[in-house]
């Protein structure tokens, strides 16, 4: 009886074998693929966000160049005659971009991974610089209820702009840090002249 049971035992391991074997063989897998998969997540949450950040920082340099640009005789003059420059070739009606912030607020928790710690800090740092710029900007553009009297004045935009000299220094300080941003950056925004 004891042979027949060897036997019977053998032939049960002989016979489960390959299916132990496609088991193991599929589990490692289902493994591999939810690996790769998680793996292509964080990629293309990495490609998005640079998608979002490079498209922000695009905007940001047309803007900064566009309202520079209005001052068409700048020729190394003081920061005040650049403002009234500025102003008095329509600066006012030059909308401050929206920035997305849409992929960096809900960017997923096990996608950061595709970071380094380094890289995280110097986006939120991004992040919070186009925060700052929109806050400063918005407070330095709002026209006084007594500066709005002013505008029909034809010297208005000399009181305008020297009373936001200091303000757009700041700005500027900050769209140079926004423009300087490590990740994402292209050489068009080389010729963005943030110190005016």
């Amino acid at each position: 009886m004891a042979s027949i049971t060897e036997n019977t035992l053998v032939g049960v391991l002989v016979a489960s074998a390959p299916g132990i074997a496609v088991a193991l063989v599929t589990h490692w897998l289902n493994l591999w693929r939810e690996s790769a998969r998680a793996r292509l997540a964080r990629e293309n949450a990495r490609a998005l966000l640079m998608v979002e950040i490079t498209s922000d920082r695009g905007a940001l340099a047309a803007f900064w160049s566009e309202i520079n640009g209005l001052d068409t005789d700048a020729n190394g003059e003081s920061t005040e005659e650049h403002l009234t420059a500025m102003a008095s070739a329509g600066w006012l009606g030059v909308p401050l971009p929206e920035w997305d912030f849409a992929r960096w607020e809900h960017f997923p928790a096990d996608a950061l991974s595709a970071w380094e710690p380094k890289e995280l800090l110097d986006i939120d740092r991004f992040y919070r610089t186009l925060r700052s710029i929109t806050e400063r900007y918005t407070a330095m553009m709002a026209i006084e209820p007594e500066e709005r009297a002013e505008l029909q004045n034809r010297f208005w935009a000399n009181r305008f702009a020297g009373a936001r000299v200091e303000r757009f220094k700041i700005v500027a300080r900050l769209v140079g840090q926004a423009l300087d941003f490590p990740l994402g950056g292209g050489e068009a925004d080389k010729n963005v002249r943030p110190d005016r």
